[in-house]
C-alpha cells in the first residue's frame, strides 16, 4: 500500500449520534416523535444529508431542524444538543496517523458539516496537519457512499485505486470503495486504534 484514506468519526474521533437524538428530545414540545427515530433515520434525515453535503447553510438547517422537530429554544442551546453526537478525538489518533503518514500519501475523507467542523477543528488541527489532503462532504456538495466523492480523491490525488487502502466504519462506504477496486478495512468503533496499526505489521 502506498495511500491510506481514513475516515473520520467513529475511525479518528468518538461520535455518540444517540446523545443528540436524547439532547433534542428534551428540547422539542412533541419529544414523543423521537420515538420512532434511530440512529439510521437520523443520521439519513433529508435534513442532514443536505446539510452534509453543503448545500443548505447552518442558518437555513437550523431553521429546517426547529420546525421540523417542533424546538422552541434559541439557536445556541439547539447547536450544543446537536454537537452532543461528537465526544472526543480519540487519544491515539494523532500517533496512528503518524505511523501511517511515513508509509505513503495519508488522506481523510469524511461525511461532516459545518457546524460540526467548527466544533472540532480546533481540537484536532494537530491531527489534521498530518493528512496531505482532507476531503469533507460539506465543501464539495457529494458525500459517501456516493461513488463521485471517491473518484474526486482517487483523480485529484492520483491514486492507484490497488495501491490504496480505505478504512471506515460504515459497511455502506466500504462496498463502495470496493466496487472501485480500493482495498478496505471496517474498523469497529468499539475496537482500539492498535486494531488499525496492525495493518501495517
Amino acid at each position: 500500500m502506498k495511500n491510506y484514506i481514513f475516515d473520520f468519526g467513529g475511525v479518528l474521533y468518538e461520535i455518540d449520534p444517540e446523545a443528540a437524538i436524547r439532547a433534542l428530545s428534551e428540547l422539542s414540545i412533541k419529544p414523543d416523535i423521537f420515538k420512532s427515530f434511530n440512529i439510521y433515520s437520523y443520521l439519513n434525515n433529508e435534513i442532514n444529508l443536505k446539510f452534509e453535503k453543503g448545500l443548505i447553510s447552518p442558518e437555513v438547517f437550523i431553521k429546517k431542524l426547529r420546525e421540523e422537530f417542533f424546538l422552541e429554544t434559541g439557536d445556541k442551546s439547539l447547536i450544543n444538543a446537536f454537537n452532543k453526537t461528537l465526544v472526543k478525538l480519540k487519544s491515539e489518533a494523532v500517533k496512528v496517523c503518524r505511523d501511517f503518514k511515513k508509509m505513503g500519501k495519508l488522506i481523510l475523507l469524511s461525511n461532516s458539516n459545518l457546524i460540526h467542523y467548527k466544533h472540532f477543528s480546533k481540537e484536532s488541527a494537530e491531527l489534521f496537519s498530518l493528512f496531505d489532503k482532507i476531503y469533507f462532504s460539506f465543501h464539495h456538495k457529494m458525500r459517501k457512499p456516493e461513488i463521485q466523492f471517491y473518484e474526486l480523491v482517487l483523480n485529484e490525488m492520483n491514486l492507484n485505486p490497488e495501491e490504496t487502502l480505505f478504512i471506515d466504519d460504515s459497511e455502506q462506504n466500504i462496498k463502495t470503495a470496493n466496487y472501485l477496486g480500493i482495498n478496505t478495512f471496517l474498523f469497529n468503533p468499539l475496537n482500539d486504534l492498535s486494531v488499525v496499526r496492525d495493518i501495517l505489521n
